[in-house]
């Protein structure tokens, strides 16, 4: 009897949804932009620590203001996708905004 993975599916969604229920919504979001963001560091940088690079990430964008905080995430999310030779200047404006509003 063959089973396949169509029943498997819903169940799997499932476990899916329950554990992000759990998570705040911001905090799965700066996960997912210093991911990236750190991603593409490496990528323009070897001597750039992913692990470090996260958590450096996350703890600078955890002490934005909440307006401010916002600004700086979509901007590392557009950073992500820059080019290594835009990269740098993209993230200075993200550290701006974040600390200063700009």
């Amino acid at each position: 009897m063959k089973f396949g993975l169509v029943p498997v599916i819903p169940l799997l969604a499932g476990a899916l949804l329950g554990g992000l229920i759990g998570c705040d919504t911001q905090e799965l979001e700066t996960e997912i932009d210093c991911f990236e963001y750190c991603k593409q560091a490496a990528e323009c940088d070897g001597d750039v620590d992913r692990d470090e690079c996260e958590q450096s990430c996350k703890e600078n964008l955890n002490d934005c203001m909440g307006d401010e905080r916002e600004q700086a995430q979509n901007q590392l999310d557009m950073c992500s996708d820059e080019t290594c030779d835009e990269f740098t200047a993209c993230t200075i404006e993200a550290g701006a905004q974040c600390y200063f509003g700009l």
